[in-house]
């Protein structure tokens, strides 16, 4: 993940005359191995006027294992967040998922101008999984996710989130999610099935 890391802040640096920068992050073990590259490299301490946002969260305590915040404050923001930068984490410890729902929502700016998202093995992105009634959510920007078979419920963007960021960056390490990318590149209109779909543009990141 190191070549991403650096072509993430590439892309960073080349928004430097822009007052604030926004940058949505995702989970995973795949964003772990990035956050721990981008973390080392020089201009990420320099960052300046960065606000980081995050794209899902499970319905779990900051502290949590499974919690993306969590996760990201140990390794993207392990040596602390960079001067002039904050970071808006989402509150999945609320109890009333709908209003925890709506209290991020307020915080997120019309557009995104740097998306990172990590592929689930089914295709999903984000939360929204396949056959997902929030695949066609055309009014709300953040929604609650009931999981049947899951511990924790989560908390995701929609895709009116993803359609309007500027730069998405897609993480697809390995054959399978290879493998995955194909499919979803031969039919580009079922995203029932594959969520992946709702992805138009973006830079592929394979390592």
């Amino acid at each position: 993940m190191k070549n991403t890391a650096k072509i993430i802040q590439r892309k960073v640096d080349s928004l430097h005359l822009k007052d604030t920068i926004t940058i949505m992050l995702t989970g995973g073990r795949s964003a772990a191995i990035l956050y721990n590259e981008w973390r080392q490299l020089p201009r990420f301490k320099q960052l300046s006027n960065v606000i980081f946002y995050f794209g899902d969260e499970r319905c779990v305590s900051p502290d949590h294992l499974e919690s993306n915040y969590g996760m990201a404050m140990k390794t993207l923001f392990l040596s602390g967040i960079p001067d002039g930068c904050s970071v808006h984490r989402i509150q999945g410890e609320e109890k009333n998922l709908e209003t925890a729902a709506r209290k991020y929502e307020a915080l997120l700016p019309s557009s995104i101008d740097i998306l990172i998202l990590g592929v689930g093995e089914d295709g999903h992105i984000a939360s929204l999984f396949p056959f997902s009634s929030l695949l066609h959510e055309k009014s709300a920007l953040f929604a609650p996710v009931k999981m049947d078979n899951s511990t924790y419920n989560r908390l995701t963007i929609t895709p009116l989130v993803i359609e309007s960021a500027k730069v998405i960056f897609v993480l697809v390490p390995g054959a399978s999610k290879l493998k995955i990318l194909k499919e979803a590149k031969e039919d580009v209109t079922n995203i029932d099935l594959l969520p992946l779909r709702l992805v138009k543009s973006a830079i592929w990141c394979f390592d």
